[in-house]
């Protein structure tokens, strides 16, 4: 069995950077067996991408949903397959990330850069999901 997305991300639009996933996002890691859901409702801003590098790194890719999953578990928003909160460490996380973009086909040298800006400038506490909590 191989790392996969099992459902495909359907995302609308809802502020000048804030996307809504229409359905959940299911995603099947092989580093951390197991199904990571993201629930249907949750709202991301895809890549957290520095405007002064986003002529390199745009902020929408084809990492979006890798980028939902990462946003999702920094919020503590993941769900067990079994529809149960699942609350991860920033290491997993981060991880977690860098599995789900080589799954969609971000080459291993892009991949590697954005897994390493993640682990060492994402800050789970800065999500606006736990700024409101």
């Amino acid at each position: 069995m191989s790392a996969a997305f099992l459902t495909p991300l359907k995302i609308e639009k809802v502020g000048s950077t804030r996307w809504r996933l229409l359905t959940p996002l299911v995603y099947r890691s092989v580093v951390y067996p197991g199904l990571f859901v993201v629930p249907r409702g949750f709202e991301t801003d895809l890549a957290s991408i520095p405007t002064a590098i986003q002529s390199l790194l745009p902020k929408v890719g084809n990492y979006d949903a890798a980028a939902v999953l990462h946003d999702a578990g920094y919020a503590n928003r993941l769900l067990t397959a079994h529809h149960q909160p699942m609350f991860t460490a920033k290491p997993v996380i981060d991880r977690l990330f860098y599995e789900a973009c080589r799954v969609l086909g971000v080459s291993g040298p892009k991949a590697w850069a954005m897994y390493q800006a993640v682990k060492l400038w994402g800050d789970p506490l800065g999500h606006p999901s736990r700024r409101q909590a």
